[in-house]
């Protein structure tokens, strides 16, 4: 047995390919070394990398105590480059859930910061948030060219008015 478990790491399979020349990497070990993961991890499984047209982007998986352990503020509330993802229960009320949890961070003396849930499909169109606070995201895209589009057809339908307006006083 080479590593504990926490020394495990799963990667792509783009990833794999560049380190070891094959997918089958299971098994193998990988001696990193950078400014957050210092050491020599086990690969324990090989994933197909995310598609490209995939928001969340990443090349391998390990266990958050190998961060926690190598960077002082990872273990902080206000280590805020981590992302928290949950499966909640079907059916579950998600204002009555945020507002169940909205002063937790409070209680840590965090008062800058909130925590809340959002529909995962939701952070492709509103991703962009300040203070806590939706601030829009690639739904400013949508609402931009959804004017374009009604500009141009009115633009269409005011000429097509002209055209047959100038063919009928023509005949």
């Amino acid at each position: 047995m080479c590593c504990k478990i926490e020394n495990n790491i799963v990667i792509s399979e783009g990833l794999a390919k560049k380190l070891f020349k094959t997918t089958d990497a299971i098994g193998k070990t990988v001696n990193w070394s950078n400014a957050f993961f210092k050491g020599v991890y086990k690969v324990s499984g090989v994933f197909k990398q995310p598609p490209a047209t995939s928001t969340q982007q990443f090349d391998f998986v390990m266990n958050l105590n190998v961060l926690v352990k190598n960077d002082r503020w990872a273990g902080k509330w206000t280590g805020n480059y981590a992302e928290t993802f949950v499966v909640s229960k079907k059916g579950i009320d998600v204002n009555n859930f945020n507002k169940k949890v909205a002063g937790y961070l409070q209680t840590k003396n965090l008062d800058k910061f909130t925590i809340f849930l959002q529909q995962y499909s939701a952070r492709y169109l509103h991703g962009t948030y300040e203070n806590g606070v939706q601030a829009g995201g690639r739904i400013e895209y949508v609402r931009l060219f959804s004017i374009i589009a009604l500009f141009v057809l009115l633009i269409a339908c005011i000429n097509f008015t002209n055209l047959s307006t100038a063919q009928a006083a023509g005949k």
